[in-house]
């Protein structure tokens, strides 16, 4: 957490010194996409950080709408299976429902097709 923290009050200095003001939400994007082995992520919005963070458990839909559809589109097929996972995951334990099991599923079987298709080129 020292070291997040660090980083993140580095990224505001140096969007200070280059002009710009940010929140502080605004600083956790820059910090992760250079350090993403120092997070972990948690898969619902603001009222969910502490209910989701185990398990889904409060609107499993908006992690399809959010990650796992925009890391499928965006060709990042390691981190939407991880996030299908997750979601799975917590379906087959029944601590949430899928409204739309059918747009899961379709990503949930396209990135696993896209991991496995590029490991073998």
């Amino acid at each position: 957490m020292y070291k997040v923290c660090n980083l993140i009050k580095e990224k505001f200095i140096k969007y200070v010194e280059e002009g710009y003001g940010h929140a502080d939400e605004q600083l956790y994007s820059p910090v992760y996409f250079e350090n993403p082995d120092l997070f972990e992520h948690y898969y619902g919005d603001y009222m969910q950080m502490i209910t989701n963070y185990k398990y889904i458990y409060d609107v499993p839909d908006a992690p399809v709408r959010n990650i796992i559809r925009n890391s499928f589109n965006s060709g990042n097929y390691k981190e939407c299976y991880r996030a299908c996972e997750f979601l799975f995951n917590s379906w087959a334990l029944n601590k949430c429902e899928l409204n739309d099991f059918n747009t899961f599923a379709y990503y949930y079987m396209n990135c696993k097709k896209n991991i496995t298709y590029n490991n073998e080129q």
